[in-house]
């Protein structure tokens, strides 16, 4: 069984190079692996399900055509955490709960989760995560989510330029007995890899 593991794409814009090389890849990979995991963030935001932005439509069609002929699994990061029963269904992409281990016992996680030594991330992902607050926010209009993540975005950034990356990033106390497909939520990078090598790329 071969796997590819793709995260941290951080997609903006379907013109850009970055989200034409990511079709290409999908194309191709999906033709030679037999199973691609995208392991969170796989674009800078994502405002819900019934986004009818550019992004929005270009990312369900080359994710469904990826999934027309292997299965292709998401799961959600902290840039696109309101990935819904909607996105699986116009994807074909099927959602996994973070972390989650493979039945070889390969644990998967998009990384965040153990950046413990940022508390005051930890405290906002509970509330991202929160279905009570997603919901609340999924009930405000297209335009009100869209400023809503410009406004997030921007805090985000002046957040982590006063933060040591060290705490942005997988904290040294927790350890794993088999292999992790992680990411972790410091800025620039992205990950790519098959099977259990992994790949950093900026």
């Amino acid at each position: 069984m071969t796997r590819l593991f793709v995260s941290d794409l951080h997609l903006e814009t379907p013109e850009s190079l970055q989200f034409q090389a990511f079709s290409r890849m999908l194309d191709r990979e999906s033709r030679r692996v037999d199973e691609i995991f995208l392991l969170g963030d796989l674009c800078e935001v994502w405002i819900g399900d019934d986004d009818d932005g550019p992004l929005a439509r270009s990312l369900t069609k080359v994710l469904a055509a990826a999934s027309t002929r292997i299965p292709v699994y998401a799961m959600a990061g902290n840039r696109d955490f309101l990935f819904g029963t909607a996105f699986e269904t116009t994807t074909g992409c099927r959602l996994l709960p973070d972390p989650f281990r493979l039945e070889n016992g390969t644990l998967l996680s998009h990384g965040d989760a153990f950046c413990t030594e940022d508390k005051d991330y930890q405290e906002l992902r509970a509330l991202l995560r929160s279905p009570a607050w997603q919901q609340g926010i999924l009930e405000r209009s297209l335009q009100e989510r869209r400023e809503m993540a410009a406004a997030m975005r921007a805090q985000s950034k002046a957040s982590n330029a006063n933060k040591p990356e060290n705490i942005m990033d997988v904290s040294r106390g927790c350890t794993f007995t088999r292999g992790v497909a992680a990411t972790c939520s410091a800025p620039g990078r992205a990950a790519v890899g098959r099977s259990r090598k992994r790949h950093r790329v900026s």
